[in-house]
Order: structure tokens, then sequence, then C-alpha cells
């Protein structure tokens, strides 16, 4: 991201303009004032917010955000996992799988992808993916989002305070998985004070405050 300005939205303030990169293996923990802002700067590196001004680069191609369109094949390599769940409630947890794939262009499903069942198997859904979600508890629409996104095989991970929506077990399977994926070399960005939950230290260090961002580089010291 260049000189990148994102208008306020609920009770935030808005940020920029700022510079912000992600390379590969970095491990970023963002802490904000107010919940808004972080919850922003989250969803712009996920491509859904559009700026105000500035340029957002990647893979070295300038993204086109004047039609969603233009963004697909970015977002396909985005995972984005938010504190809340985001699946179409008139669907089974299964048919919300198959729909990511729909919506990526190569149809629904039937059975699910190979790699989308190994994730349900890792963390123990297999049984819960005919139930709709209001059907389901709290923690399985989360882990639904999880394997949703992660099954994308992304090349960025986007992580809003994973501690608050899994319990003990679940979050510990999910945080080895993490880890695995940034031993690869994967970025992982985490959304508030989670620098705790990350087994492998971080290397970066975003503030927002006062409509200010800032990143703190751990190499750079």
């Amino acid at each position: 991201m260049s000189t990148y300005v994102l208008a306020p939205t609920g009770n935030g303030k808005g940020i920029g303009p700022f510079d912000f990169n992600l390379s590969e293996g970095d491990v970023v923990v963002v802490k904000t004032d107010l919940a808004d802002d972080g919850d922003m700067f989250l969803r712009a590196l996920a491509t859904l917010v559009r700026p105000e001004r500035g340029r957002y680069s990647f893979m070295g191609r300038t993204l086109d955000f004047s039609d969603y369109r233009n963004l697909l094949s970015v977002k396909r390599r985005i995972a984005y996992i938010p504190n809340y769940s985001s699946l179409i409630s008139n669907r089974t947890l299964l048919e919300n799988l198959q729909l990511m794939e729909a919506y990526f262009g190569d149809g629904m499903s039937q059975p699910l992808p190979e790699n989308i069942m190994e994730m349900c198997r890792y963390f123990r859904m297999e049984d819960k993916l005919h139930f709709r979600p209001a059907q389901a508890d709290p923690e399985s629409l989360r882990l639904a989002v999880i394997i949703r996104e992660l099954s994308k095989d992304p090349e960025v991970i986007l992580v809003d305070g994973p501690r608050h929506f899994l319990g003990f077990g679940m979050f510990d399977l999910f945080m080895d998985l993490l880890q695995n994926r940034s031993a690869d070399g994967t970025p992982l960005v985490f959304l508030s004070s989670e620098e705790d939950l990350v087994k492998q230290p971080w290397n970066k260090e975003v503030r927002i405050a006062k409509c200010i961002l800032t990143v703190n580089d751990k190499r750079d010291l």
C-alpha cells in the first residue's frame, strides 16, 4: 500500500496517508485505539475496502478497484478470517463451502475438493457440514469460515482475534496450522494484541492512533 488513505467508518476516524508492505515470512501484529479503524485496515488489506486514494500492489500488480471482478483473482489468494461469521444463512455449512468454489468460477463441487475435506477432518467438522448456520454453534461457524479461507491455499493470511471465538482445543489446532503456514513463508497479520498467540516471533508491529498508522519493524532495530 502506497500513500494509502482510508475514510472513516462506524466509530473510526479513518487512516492515512500511510505506506505498508508485506514480505514473505512476515508476522505482523496490529494494535489500534479504535476497533473500527483496525477492522477497516484488515478489510483494506483483504481488498474489501476501496481507498480514498493511494495504490495497492499485489505481487507486482497494481489493483484496479473500479470493478469487483478485477479483484477476484487477488481475493482468492488472500485469506481473511474476521471475528464474525460470514456465511449465507439459508445454506448448509457444506453448501457455503461449495459456494466459494462457485464464486471463484469453479462451479459447485460435489463432493467437496479433497483439500477442503482435509481441513474439515483436521477441525473435526465432518459431522456438522449438514447444519445450517442457525443450527450450528458459534465455534462451528467460525471454523467453517477458517476452512473456507485457508482452503484457498492463500498467499496472505489475515486474522482478527482468534482467541475470542475458538475454544482452547480448536484454538491450538488453528495456531499450529498457522505456524506451519508461516514456516512455509506465508505472511500472517493479526489484529489486536495477538503477539502472545503466535508461536514464533513477530517481526512487525502496526499501530493505528488518531488517523496515523506507524510500522515498527524489528529488523530495523
